[in-house]
Order: structure tokens, then sequence, then C-alpha cells
């Protein structure tokens, strides 16, 4: 019986001890509980794989929208040095006084800004931007009805400045007054549009022909020509002391007639020099250098008009054995 006894007790501690291990192998097993909700919602949220694309896009568009804004001012760019290189090159610059740094720069040398009140036919021009140097004097001249486009839609900035085209642009300058003188020159039709102005610029002492009966009114005018015209229009004394004009290194290819109009004309800053050190005074100005000059002496001459009783002047014919090509001043 005691040998029973001992044997069931063995059994019973057995199973016990069998129990307990069973159990803490159960609660190790077991997740521990967070108290938190993980179900997820499908189509809530991204996976990280989903994120990472969408980023990835996203900087792909952001890329692709920034390459093709470089691309936009690269090709603004090059079509502003386009203008500036075309204005740099361009033949109204090439030994123009009044356009002097322009030649280096594609921009006005003296910094002339566009006229405040530019005249919006200016920018009918097709040839005419608002970054071209000459701008305000094209707008200037156009507003005041000084000089006409070469077309509705040109003007012709670098086309070279006639000897008819400054005398109407005077002529319109002193308010288009009656002309009543006879006509001298041969070459100047009856009917040209440009008639009076030439007739009137040589009653009032403006011009003179290239000879005693002719004009050369298509004929390019030169730069000293030019000083020598506006000088003429102002009664203005001629400069008895040219010394301003040894700053220019081709100063001795300047001709006599022409010497103290383009020294005044140098010290009102009408005409300035080339970036080259020179003037440039048997050389043909543009169109949009003569625009420029005129912008510069509108100014000056508000009050004054040419009497006709002035006398037409008799030394602008170049003298014999003169540079050849040279026949006229003007």
């Amino acid at each position: 019986m005691r040998h029973y006894n001992k044997l069931l007790a063995m059994l019973t501690a057995t199973a016990m001890a069998f129990s307990m291990s069973v159990t803490a192998l159960a609660d190790e097993s077991a997740p521990a509980d967070t108290g938190t909700d993980t179900t997820i919602t499908e189509g809530t949220q991204d996976t990280p794989a989903d994120s990472a694309g969408s980023s990835a896009d996203a900087g792909e568009a952001d890329d692709a929208d920034k390459a093709s804004d470089a691309g936009s001012s690269a090709d603004a760019g090059e079509a502003d040095d386009a203008d500036k290189a075309g204005d740099a090159g361009s033949s109204d610059n090439a030994g123009s006084a009044d356009a002097d740094a322009a030649d280096n720069a594609g921009a006005a040398e003296d910094g002339t800004p566009a006229a405040p009140d530019a005249a919006p036919a200016a920018l009918n021009y097709s040839d005419v931007k608002e970054s071209n140097w000459y701008h305000g004097a094209v707008a200037f001249v156009t507003e005041k009805k000084l000089i006409d486009g070469l077309t509705d839609t040109t003007f012709g900035p670098s086309e070279d400045m006639t000897r008819q085209m400054l005398a109407v642009a005077l002529y319109r300058l002193a308010g288009s007054p009656e002309v009543k003188a006879k006509n001298p020159f041969t070459d100047v039709a009856d009917d040209a549009a440009y008639k009076d102005a030439v007739v009137w610029a040589y009653s009032v002492g403006i011009v003179n022909g290239t000879t005693a009966t002719t004009f050369a009114p298509d004929n390019s005018i030169q730069r000293q020509a030019i000083a020598a015209m506006l000088a003429r229009y102002t009664g203005a004394d001629e400069a008895s002391d040219t010394s301003n004009l040894n700053t220019f290194s081709d100063a001795s290819s300047i001709q006599d007639y022409a010497k103290g109009s383009l020294s005044w004309a140098v010290a009102n800053e009408l005409i300035k020099g080339n970036a080259d050190g020179t003037v440039n005074p048997r050389g043909n100005a543009s169109r949009a250098a003569v625009a420029t000059i005129l912008e510069r002496f509108a100014p000056m001459v508000e009050d004054k008009t040419p009497s006709s009783d002035s006398d037409a002047p008799s030394s602008d014919i170049a003298p014999a054995g003169d540079a050849a090509g040279d026949t006229a001043a003007e």
C-alpha cells in the first residue's frame, strides 16, 4: 500500500511538471499585444516601392521642366546675342562717329535711351527692335516726321543716308517753309518729292551742289558734310580753334571746308569719335547714325530757323587735287 501511494505521488508530480512546461512554451510563442489596429485599408497609402516610384517620376518631370526652361533661356540668349552681333557688325556702326562704342558692344556709345515718348510708329518697323541702340533715335525722328521709313514696315537703319534725305529732314525740322527760290539743279526734277527741301536748303545756305548745276541727291552723305550742314543751319560761327580735332588719328583727312564745322559738332557732342580713335570724316553715315545726330541736334534749334537771306555756301566743292572720289563735301 505504501509503495502504491509513492508511485501515485510521483505520477501526479510528473503530470503537473509537463503541464507547466506546455503552458510556458505557449506563452513564449504568442505575439505581444501592442493594442494597435494594424489593419491597412487597400489604396489608402503607397507601399515604399510605389512612393519611391512616384518621387522618381516627379523628379523626372521637374528635371524635364527645368531642362525645357534652360533650353528656352538659351534660345532667348542666342537670339539676343544674334541681335547684338548684328548691330555690332552692321554698316551703320562701322565708322559712324555718332555710333562710337556701338561698334564694340552693339549698344549706343553715349547710352542714349529710347525717347520717353517714343512714337509707336517706330515699333512698326520690323528692322528696329527695342534692344537696338538706335531705337530711341528712330522713334524720335519718326514721331517728329523728320525721316520716313524706306517702306511702311522697314526703316533701313543700316542703309546710307543720302544727301536729299538729310535736306528733307532739316527742311521738316524748320517747319517746311514755303519755297520761292528757283531750282538750280538739273538732277533735281521739279516733280521730285524732295525738290522743295533741296531748293530751300540751297537758298538758305545749308547746302551747295557737287557742281554749279548738280546736287547728286542720291549720293551717300559724308560725315564731315553732315557737320557742315548742321553748323550752317544754326548759323554757328566756324570754330577758329580746331585743336579738339587733333585727338583723332585721322584728323589730317578732314577737308578744309569742314574743319571748323566738324570741330563745332565735336565740341557740341553731335558727332563723336570712334573707339579706334578716328572720326572718319569722309565715311558715309547710316540712317540710324543720322537719326541719333538729329535727336541730339533738334533741341539746339528749337527757336532757330535758317533765313532765306543767307547766301549759299561757296566752299563746299572739293578743291582740285583733293582725294579722289570726294568731288563735293556734302
